[in-house]
């Protein structure tokens, strides 16, 4: 369910005995804002494909004195409050099966803080406080989540950057974008619009199906074809154990 207020300004408000903003270093604030923002972010583009991450991003408006209040405006209203929705729902629903990995993980950053000054974190909506976590929260989720080898093949749209990463195409035009190592980046730039196979960890997610992270380890020998060249690549290592069968259809698909 969308939550749909009159200012839409989110806020993530820390609170508690002798928290203020002068409590906290620079380093711990930047923190509070990158691993927010980026929580509601790794949520939009797992729900939102065809998004970059370049083009959803918080604005911070205003320190608050009181406590540590970090309001923002997003610059694309309907996906953040449908990320911000989902999480606090998860907060106080204590379920976070529906919640990428590394959403979580995002959140988890968040709490380190939170634990260290021994406060509370709040997520407001226009100033209406949604929901709130300690350092002690359990972030518990009743999907099964696992990782297992696996081989994706797509077209690389995009490689590198300052922290690298690759944005791959997939068959059902989807796109995706996953961290990677510098060597695998370089190795990638030189495919760009090429399509690739790729061979890497995958994590799952059982409960909705979908590949929420991917390791990449390496590239493999992979050469596009189309269906007829395969059939012939087939036909010619498995063709002549057919050759003395008059009718295959026959001896396939007859008990």
């Amino acid at each position: 369910m969308l939550l749909l207020l009159d200012n839409d300004i989110l806020n993530l408000r820390l609170y508690g005995d002798g928290i203020a903003p002068t409590t906290f270093s620079a380093r711990e604030f930047g923190t509070l804002v990158t691993e927010f923002e980026a929580c509601l972010k790794s949520y939009i583009l797992l729900k939102n494909k065809e998004l970059k991450a370049k083009e959803i991003f918080l604005s911070p408006i205003a320190i608050h004195n009181e406590s540590l209040g970090m309001p923002f405006f997003p610059n694309v209203k309907h996906y953040f409050l449908d990320a911000f929705t989902a999480i606090t729902l998860a907060l106080t629903t204590n379920d976070f099966s529906d919640i990428p990995i590394k959403s979580v993980e995002h959140l988890k950053n968040v709490q380190t803080v939170v634990r260290v000054h021994n406060c509370k974190a709040q997520l407001i909506l226009n100033d209406k406080p949604i929901a709130e976590f300690d350092g002690n929260t359990k972030f518990i989720s009743n999907a099964n989540v696992y990782e297992s080898e696996t081989i994706v093949y797509g077209i690389i749209r995009t490689a590198g950057g300052a922290e690298p990463s690759v944005r791959i195409e997939f068959d059902d035009k989807n796109t995706r974008t996953f961290a990677v190592s510098k060597d695998i980046a370089k190795q990638l730039g030189s495919k760009l619009y090429d399509e690739v196979g790729l061979r890497g960890i995958a994590t799952w997610n059982s409960k909705t199906g979908l590949i929420e992270d991917l390791k990449i380890t390496g590239l493999i020998e992979y050469a596009p074809t189309n269906v007829e060249a395969a059939f012939k690549e087939i036909q010619d290592v498995i063709g002549k154990y057919w050759d003395d069968v008059e009718d295959i259809n026959n001896t396939l698909f007859n008990d």
